[in-house]
Parts: structure tokens; sequence; C-alpha cells
């Protein structure tokens, strides 16, 4: 099991040069990562299992630079994900969807 730590949010109208749509913004999710287990987890692609729940949709991301494997007992390893999303959002929901058909897991986050 991982443990996800969402250390920041950021909002911009850019993000890695790459300009958002007329009233969109950039959410920036600034995660750093544990890996309490004794092997190394390949939980994948960020843009494969999490995603921006919104309107009753889930957004897959713009970007993401967290790695596809977390190694044996590392903690505290950083990447961020990034989603394209209105400007006015007061609130985020974040899903972790699972490798297999089970359902996945949302968090609600307050900006």
């Amino acid at each position: 099991v991982l443990t996800y730590h969402l250390a920041s949010i950021g909002i911009s109208t850019a993000y890695h040069g790459n300009q958002c749509r007329t009233g969109q913004r950039y959410y920036i999710l600034n995660f750093q990562v544990d890996n309490g287990n004794g092997v190394d987890v390949t939980p994948g692609y960020a843009f494969d299992y999490i995603r921006l729940a919104l309107d009753g949709h889930d957004l897959s991301p713009a970007d993401a630079t967290l790695p596809n494997t977390f190694k044996a007992g590392s903690g505290g390893t950083p990447g961020q994900v990034a989603f394209a999303a209105p400007a006015n959002l007061t609130t985020l929901t974040i899903g972790f969807l699972p490798q297999t058909g089970a359902s996945g897991q949302y968090y609600g986050v307050t900006l």
C-alpha cells in the first residue's frame, strides 16, 4: 500500500509553458508518496489511476510527474499531477482508481 500525502495545491493559468483555455485554471497537486512496503510498488503512470471528479465525470490529468514505480521503503517521493478545470472551483474531488475492477476511492479537498 502506498500513502499519498497532498503537500499543496497550486492554481495557475499556465503549466509547463502551456496556457489553459479562457475560464479555466490548472490545479497542480503536489504529492509526497511513502512506500512502507519491503518491495518496490508499481501502480503505473498517474495518468492511469488519478482523476479529478467533476460534474459526474472523471477527468484525466493534463500532466503528471509521479514515478510509475516507488522503491521499497521509500518516503516522501515527490511528484505533481495537474488538471485543467473551471477557474471557479472551491473544492476538488480527487479519485484514485485501482488496478483491478473494484471501485475507486475519492477524497474531497477544500481550496
